[in-house]
């Protein structure tokens, strides 16, 4: 639709999405749907008139939510400012979630300027180490080729939040570094693609202004 609300019309060829991003020259899109992979006690046992659940495992609850044997997973299609077409699951087989729990963040999840990557935040942890662990990673999905990198490898906390910088050359996120410490400092990083290395920019907790290609202006 127009800025003004007038002119809308619906998109075809999406649904039983949850969030979704066009990208920057608009001939593609991400959107996120639930994909169940793991059965149910009544699928499993064929009891389709029970109410059970065999819970021998974490994480079967986050906060006040049941495991509804589904997870998050961002698929990439084609756009063409009317219709979307050709959806694929960029995790597909994956127990694991993107955006995470439990708060499913859009923010976790964003595209590169030239639309021809995505940078997405995940935890690759599963069980009783998904319970305990805080240990997110952002990886970098090459739509083309679809080959990905963790560009966070190494660090034990939370990495999340990921921004492109205007030219493509740079990912700022935010990064805690203990394992299983919700309330670490969070400290602002930023990677540079070309050379695969990371820069604390605000180390020490002193506040400093940088100009990173645009990436932070005053």
């Amino acid at each position: 639709m127009n800025s003004d609300g007038s002119g809308q019309k619906e998109i075809s060829g999406i649904s039983d999405f949850e969030i979704f991003n066009i990208s920057p020259d608009g001939s593609k899109i991400y959107f996120t749907k639930r994909v169940k992979l793991d059965q149910t006690a009544n699928e499993k046992h064929n009891l389709p008139k029970a109410h059970v659940r065999i819970i021998n495992d974490l994480m079967y609850r986050h906060w006040n939510y049941w495991s509804d044997f589904s997870y998050s997973h961002i698929f990439v299609a084609s756009f063409n400012g009317g219709a979307v077409s050709g959806g694929k699951d960029i995790m597909e087989g994956q127990r694991f979630e993107s955006p995470t729990a439990p708060y499913f963040d859009d923010g976790e999840i964003c595209w590169s300027p030239d639309g021809k990557a995505i940078a997405y935040t995940t935890k690759r942890l599963s069980g009783k180490a998904d319970a305990l662990s805080t240990n997110s990673d952002i990886y970098l999905y090459n739509v083309e080729t679809a080959k990905e990198i963790n560009i966070t490898e190494g660090n034990k906390g939370y990495d999340r939040y990921p921004v492109f910088s205007p030219d493509g050359t740079k990912i700022a996120y935010q990064s805690m570094e203990r394992d299983g410490y919700e309330a670490d400092l969070d400290r602002l990083l930023v990677y540079d693609i070309k050379e695969g290395t990371r820069e604390w920019i605000s180390k020490d907790g002193i506040l400093t202004y940088r100009i990173l290609h645009g990436m932070i202006t005053v």
